[in-house]
């Protein structure tokens, strides 16, 4: 474990442009005058069952959430109004899905159209069950609590504290089963620097201060089960980056996003990881591309979805969306993607042989295999 927080490197990534095995196309766009829709986590759990939800957003009124449900694999779409944005979703099953919001987590049984809050808490960032019953929620301030009752009781981890950080700056940010009993849950903890609090704007203000500013080092923090979440090891290493994502294909190869800020030659690099042995290598990054997410179209196909910003990396404008795929996990192909398609950031999912990707733009695009 201690081997995927540090995240050696060794092999370079190429991008190739070719046609690639499938292409991107738009399935939803949100278009209310007026209001903005920003998805922030999409999930289907089986070709035709999907949830997507996200913020929002309308003019002179406090952001509110927006839970969009299909049962025809995104041909159509029914909209669920939330009072506040939701930030993550987790579906069991075609039926019971749990997500989180600014206040707590919430729990459906009836497919995404209707939600009851089974806890009040804050800092939330995701929910992780595997089954109806058992599950976790994870998020700021060392947050990870857990459930064995289906959200009705919720106890702390004792492994999540005992990380030696500030909890005011330390957050986990995901977690994933390989197996029934191997578990693994990742975050980091980023203590500020003096220069931070005497910024007089954020680094996407003024990107040309803040590429000259030095990546500052963080604390990687691992945790991992091998008994089904009954107990946990905590790893932890310094790095530089942030971990915010860890997809793994089953037990044999996964693969971990590192987004970075500052002065750091690349704003993202993908590692390909070996669960078993803890051991990575370096698949992907580029100079001008921001990695959004990572996954796998298959046991042996990754893919990367990437923006392409028309300036500094740091700039928090819309670029294009390209979406790559590679199967030997050093060169990689490009797949058509709508043209249309901008964001700031995307999040991918996949369910059998199909997959969709959602926008803070407000779009949801799927995978079209070509005859």
């Amino acid at each position: 474990m201690r081997a995927v927080i540090v995240l050696l490197s060794a092999i370079a990534a190429a991008a190739q442009p070719s046609a690639g095995s499938g292409s991107w196309k738009i399935q939803y766009q949100f278009g209310k005058d007026r209001q903005s829709f920003s998805i922030d986590d999409l999930m289907f759990v089986s070709r035709d069952r999907g949830i997507a939800v996200g913020t929002l957003s309308r003019v002179d009124k406090k952001p509110e959430g927006l839970v969009l449900v299909t049962r025809d694999g995104g041909a159509t779409w029914t909209s669920v109004p939330i009072k506040e944005p939701v930030g993550a979703v987790f579906l069991v099953n075609e039926s019971v899905g749990y997500m989180a919001t600014q206040s707590g987590i919430w729990k459906t049984q009836e497919s995404g159209l209707s939600w009851r809050k089974v806890r009040n808490a804050k800092d939330v960032e995701g929910v992780y069950f595997v089954d109806e019953k058992h599950g976790w929620a994870f998020g700021a301030q060392k947050l990870l609590i857990e459930t064995k009752d289906g959200g009705n009781t919720w106890a702390e981890v004792p492994a999540a504290a005992e990380v030696k950080s500030n909890p005011q700056y330390t957050v986990y940010r995901w977690m994933q089963f390989v197996s029934p009993s191997r578990g693994m849950a990742g975050g980091t903890a980023i203590p500020p620097r003096l220069a931070d609090f005497r910024a007089d704007a954020p680094a996407w203000a003024d990107p040309e201060s803040a590429s000259k500013r030095r990546e500052w080092p963080t604390l990687s923090i691992g945790l991992d089960t091998s008994d089904g979440g009954s107990t946990w090891k905590l790893q932890t290493a310094p790095t530089f980056g942030i971990s915010v994502r860890l997809r793994f294909a089953g037990e044999t190869r996964g693969l971990g996003l590192i987004r970075f800020e500052n002065a750091f030659d690349y704003p993202s690099e993908v590692y390909l990881i070996a669960p078993k042995t803890g051991k990575s290598v370096r698949a992907y990054r580029e100079k001008k591309r921001i990695v959004a997410d990572v996954g796998w179209l298959t046991p042996e196909r990754a893919v990367v979805v990437v923006i392409e910003p028309p300036g500094s990396p740091l700039l928090p404008v819309p670029g294009r969306l390209h979406v790559l795929e590679s199967e030997n996990y050093t060169e990689w192909t490009e797949m058509p993607v709508a043209w249309k398609a901008y964001a700031k950031e995307a999040v991918l999912t996949v369910s059998g042989d199909r997959a969709w990707i959602g926008t803070d733009t407000g779009m949801i695009l799927t995978l079209v295999h070509e005859p």
